[in-house]
């Protein structure tokens, strides 16, 4: 993952393009939207949420370590870049659903609505549906910005893991960068788990503590290759190809594999 594909992701040129990653987002997206058509051949087509985690995950660790390597790296930049991003086209939503519900949800639903608009606007969307609606509830028809949930858990690992990966990534001392992000990502992932095994089944789906393993999962790929760049570079160029290949149809498989079965 080169600095230009990373200026590109956050709003800068679009020089070192990777299509393969904007693929993998497409095919996550496209799981999604199938998956809600109700088509019955892909029951586990929301899978594709958790496949949009690890990216975000990947590229914002990527984009982590290039800056701070650089020495460019700040918080004020970092979060520009983020509000540049993701508000022109959430004011649009918003302003469109606000219009086109007024005239087809009933007053209460409509009050639900707006609570929803202020949980969004405050990056607790997940939160607020977390007491208010389980995702797959027949209740969640009436709620058009019931999606947002997951821009929350995003938004909230924003404000949490840049400081703490910036402070990991300046600190010379530890070695171990990919152990404590790996340490990290299992910690909420056994979470997640304690609340399914406690038959908090909800509580798992939207809880940001039980999702940030799947964005710490991209940040232990962000790490890890990183690492071993320079060693894959020493392998010889057919090699690293049929490597490259295997790998990535064994990803394409172990993503579809869920969404065909799940």
């Amino acid at each position: 993952m080169n600095n230009n594909y990373i200026g590109r992701e956050v709003g800068g040129n679009a020089a070192g393009y990777r299509p393969d990653i904007d693929g993998l987002r497409a095919i996550a997206v496209l799981l999604v939207v199938i998956y809600h058509a109700n088509f019955p051949w892909l029951p586990g087509g929301y899978v594709g949420v958790d496949v949009f985690f690890v990216i975000s995950g990947y590229l914002i660790s990527n984009l982590l370590i290039n800056e701070v390597g650089s020495g460019r790296f700040t918080f004020s930049d970092f979060y520009l870049r983020r509000i540049r991003r993701l508000a022109p086209a959430a004011a649009v939503v918003l302003l469109a659903c606000a219009i086109w519900f007024t005239k087809r949800l009933y007053i209460q639903e409509y009050q639900d609505f707006g609570g929803s608009l202020l949980a969004f606007l405050a990056l607790g969307s997940n939160w607020y549906f977390l007491r208010d609606v389980g995702y797959f509830s027949p209740a969640a028809e009436i709620k058009p910005l019931l999606h947002t949930w997951s821009l929350g858990v995003e938004e909230q690992f924003y404000l949490i893991f840049p400081a703490l990966f910036v402070l990991l990534l300046r600190a010379e001392r530890i070695k171990w960068k990919f152990v404590v992000v790996a340490a990290l990502a299992l910690l909420s992932y056994f979470f997640g788990q304690h609340l399914l095994d406690s038959r908090q089944a909800t509580s798992a789906f939207y809880n940001s503590f039980a999702r940030f393993w799947e964005l710490l999962a991209g940040c232990c790929l962000a790490v890890s290759a990183n690492a071993m760049r320079a060693r894959f570079h020493a392998i010889p160029v057919a090699v690293r190809s049929i490597v490259g290949n295997l790998t990535s149809l064994a990803g394409i498989a172990l993503v579809l594999y869920p969404a065909l079965f799940y």
